[in-house]
């Protein structure tokens, strides 16, 4: 189980560690800003922001941005905020 924080909202998702963030945002969640695109993480259409910075989602591991307990101060360290679906 993996938990996320998605635009503000905890989400909990089950899904293996190395999956990208990509296929969790738009097939566990139905999310449909974030796209695939190249697969690369050279064309742009996966990105998102997690704390601030640009990431691209298809290569980005789901892992790598679970929330770690919210009772530290770093627990926002996995936020994440999408682009709105055009």
């Amino acid at each position: 189980m993996v938990t996320l924080n998605v635009n503000g909202v905890r989400r909990e998702v089950k899904a293996p560690d190395d999956t990208p963030l990509l296929y969790v945002l738009r097939n566990d969640l139905e999310l449909i800003g974030p796209q695939f695109g190249c697969g690369l993480a050279q064309c742009g259409a996966c990105s998102v922001l997690i704390d601030g910075k640009e990431a691209r989602s298809c290569v980005t591991p789901v892992a790598s941005v679970e929330l770690i307990d919210a009772s530290e101060p770093e627990a926002d360290a996995g936020e994440m905020v999408l682009p709105d679906a055009a």
